[in-house]
This record gives structure tokens, sequence and C-alpha cells, in this order.
């Protein structure tokens, strides 16, 4: 921090520059009286000012003010006229050595500076780095020093939010792409949002925060587990009515054909289609198609557990469901995983048959935020 006196230097300070931008403005004068209490003030600053040094404030001084008189006398040599006052450019002197030269370096990346965040991926495995590409433009014409990024990382698993500070060592000219990996634990939703970025100067004598607003989401899987399963003839080939048909076995459904073939000699006479027959004069065969019906619907409701437990064991409840529901399609199980959503209160449900519906699934209930519902499913079920 500061010292008091640095404070009531910067106070008197930004009374005089108020004063100089107004009577500038209206008479385009720039009094002595106030450029040297600017500059008598930087002296003072120097012996106060606990960031920089004084060297720091003698390069500023010379550099602040050379820059201005750089483009005076320029102005003078090419347009054959003043391109600003000797007002202007002693007072550019009197803020270099005010601020100094990390200061002035720091508050101009500050303004030439933008960051843009991107996930390349929507979804990873659970203790997998998450992949943060920084897109950072750099407008100056000059690389510039070290810059951290502060990154809040928020789960839909958890209450509280984490930060990390992620740090550049040099920032390149024009736009460079910087790309990070970040261990994010626990499986679910999380939401990833940059909201600072703070710049050193060269010498990392002085640093400035800025505020930024760029956000992204990923989804964490949670880890699968081997579980042992018993299940019989009845549950893997369950009779019943479905929207879905086995692409490789005929069944007992008539509404939908499963193939049309040659006569047989074991063939029942029922199932001869007899007008196709005609048709091409020899004798073919409908055979019906088999309905993968589902014998197992799971239930996803974490209504029993108390708020304070929940956080807890929400990561290890989605790890057993996901498993039991990877184990039953590894077994060529059809099933349904059922859940209340959060976003619209209805009952949500997804059949997996594989591993795209599977994962299907996983990517809906992530998004979703359907870890703890507040009704129970079972009653909503049966409305």
């Amino acid at each position: 921090k500061q010292s008091i006196v640095y404070a009531c230097i910067s106070a008197i300070v930004s009374t005089v520059l108020i004063c100089i931008f107004f009577i500038d403005l209206e008479h385009k004068l720039i009094f002595n009286r106030f450029t040297i209490t600017v500059a008598v003030c930087g002296v003072i600053a120097i012996f106060f000012d606990t960031f920089t040094t004084e060297v720091d404030h003698v390069i500023g001084f010379f550099l602040g003010g050379g820059l201005f008189l750089l483009i005076y006398f320029g102005a003078l040599l090419i347009l054959k006229k003043e391109g600003m006052g000797l007002g202007d450019v002693k007072l550019a002197f009197a803020i270099g050595l005010l601020l100094g030269f990390s200061v002035l370096e720091v508050f101009y990346r500050k303004f030439t500076t933008r960051c843009h965040l991107e996930i390349p991926v929507s979804m990873v495995d659970t203790n997998k780095p998450v992949p943060l590409v920084f897109r950072i433009s750099n407008k100056s014409l000059f690389s510039s020093g070290r810059m951290d990024i502060k990154v809040g990382i928020h789960s839909s698993l958890a209450t509280k939010s984490t930060t990390q500070w992620l740090s550049i060592p040099q920032v390149s000219a024009e736009t460079n792409n910087y790309e990070f990996g970040v261990i994010i634990n626990g499986a679910g939703r999380h939401e990833i949002e940059v909201t600072k970025l703070r710049f050193y100067s060269t010498f990392g004598l002085f640093s400035m925060k800025k505020k930024c607003k760029e956000n992204g989401m990923i989804l964490i899987l949670p880890e699968m587990h081997s579980i042992v399963m018993e299940t019989t003839e009845g549950t893997r080939n369950f009779l019943g009515d479905a929207d879905v048909y086995d692409e490789f076995r005929p069944g007992h459904d008539s509404g939908e054909t499963f193939e049309i073939r040659e006569y047989r000699e074991k063939d029942k006479l029922q199932s001869i289609h007899w007008k196709l027959s005609a048709k091409i004069e020899d004798l073919v065969v409908r055979e019906n198609s088999l309905p993968k019906a589902c014998a197992i619907v799971l239930l996803l409701d974490m209504k029993e557990m108390k708020a304070k437990d929940a956080e807890e064991y929400a990561s290890g409840y989605l790890e057993i469901a996901a498993s039991i529901s990877f184990g039953l399609m590894d077994r060529k199980i059809p099933h349904f995983v059922a859940w209340i959503s959060r976003l619209t209160g209805d009952v949500r449900r997804i059949r997996v048959d594989d591993e795209e519906s599977f994962y299907l699934f996983m990517v809906h209930y992530l998004n979703d935020g359907a870890i703890q519902n507040e009704k129970d499913i079972r009653e909503k079920r049966t409305k």
C-alpha cells in the first residue's frame, strides 16, 4: 500500500489537473504555476512512493517529456507550425516525473491489451487437464512484460467458486494465443470466467489490474467404475412395446417390417407376403420386427440427501449412476435414465442403447444441473 503522503499528493495533483483541463479547454493555456505544482509533487513522490524507485521516476521524466518534445519539434520541422504548445510539453515532463516509467508503461498496456477466452473442447474426462486458450491482442508495437490472468471456476456440484492465477511471462506484439492446461476437480458442469488481468512493468516494479468479462463452459465426465451385474434373459430380451427395433433379429411386432426374403420350407403360411409374391411370381416372406423394449429405468433423485451433504456426495453419486448406465449399455441392455430438470421442472428421459446415446445422456444431465432435485421424481413420473 502507498503511504498517506502519497495519497495526499495524488489528491493535490488530481485537483490541479482538473483546473488545467477546464482552463486549457476554454483558453488554450496551461499556466506554469500548475505545471510547477505537479513537478514539485513529483519530486516529493520520489521519496514516498513504495511501488517504484528513484531511477524509475527519472526515466519517466525523460521518457514522458521527451516524447512530447519530439512531437513538438517534429511538427515544427515537418508541418512548419506548432503541433502543440510548450505548456503541454512541460506538463508531460512533470507528469512523467510524478508517475515514473513503470506506471506510464503499465497504464499504456492496460488500454492496449485485450483478452478473449476460448475452450476448444466441450467435455473432458475427470482428472484430465482442461485446455484454456487465451487470445491476447496487444495493440502496441512492442512486446510487453508479464501478465497474469485471474480465472474463476464454478461447478454445478459446488456452492463455492475457486480461483486461479495464470501467468504469461511475456506478451508478444499483435495477436497471439496462449494455452494452459488446468486441472478441475470433480465431475459436472463448470463455468469458467476470466475476471481480472494484472499487468506488470518491464522490471516488475509496478503492477496494475484491469477488469475483464470473458466466460466459457466445460463438462467434466465422471470417472467410470467396473460394476458386477447379474442380468436375466428376460431383462436382456424384454418383451414389450417400443419405438426402437432390433436391427439384427426379427420379432413379433407386425407393425414394422424387419425383412422381405425368399420363402423357406419351415416358414409358416401366415408369414407369406401373398400380394408381393404374386407380383414377382415367387414366394417371399415378410418378417416382423423385434421391439427393443426397456425393462430398466434409472431414476436419478437426490432428494433424500441433506443440503449440507449434497456437495460432498454428489460427485460420487454421479459416478455410480454413470457406471451403472455404462455397465448396462456395455451388456447390450437398453434402458432409460430419467431425472427432473432444474431448468423446466419436468421429467427428462433419455434412452441409452450405445455409447453415443450414453454420452448424450451425460451431456444433457450435466447441462441440466440436475444434481439436487427438490421434488420426488417418482411422484412426478406417475402423474
